[in-house]
């Protein structure tokens, strides 16, 4: 996927066909879309504008990565970056990311950033897989 207007290139990852979380489908994209918007701001002044969504199963949850290879973060930013009203942004609120935590752990799945690498940030959510059960529940 490509956002032309910006120049981004968005590579999307992962087989997942065998494994299924149990979601609020409009809410989790609301989440997903936020750090997607996120990290294509964070990638806009770059010269090489890279943004990865990453899916993979590990033990008995879903792993959903948002990688970028934007500035980063400092530890001081990320140490409170899911409490409301912080933000890196000159004109942002600051909320983006609390609403994104509300929404992760409301599906009993948690959300952490980490240092990417090769330079920029990596949003990490967690949810569990949905047991057969589950699913016939569903």
């Amino acid at each position: 996927m490509l956002l032309s207007a910006r120049g981004i290139a968005i590579r999307v990852d992962g087989n997942l066909a065998d494994v299924s979380v149990i979601v609020d489908k409009t809410r989790m994209q609301q989440a997903l879309l936020n750090l997607l918007r996120n990290a294509a701001e964070a990638v806009a002044d770059q010269e090489s504008r890279d943004i990865a969504l990453l899916a993979e199963a590990m033990d008995a949850s879903v792993r959903i990565s948002v990688v970028d290879n934007g500035p980063g973060l400092s530890e001081e930013v990320r140490a409170k970056l899911f409490q409301p009203f912080v933000s890196t942004k000159k004109t942002g609120m600051g909320v983006g990311l609390s609403i994104c935590h509300s929404i992760v752990t409301a599906h009993n799945g948690r959300i952490w950033a980490d240092a990417n690498p090769d330079g920029g940030t990596i949003f990490n959510l967690a949810l569990p897989i949905a047991s057969a059960s589950d699913r016939a529940d569903a």
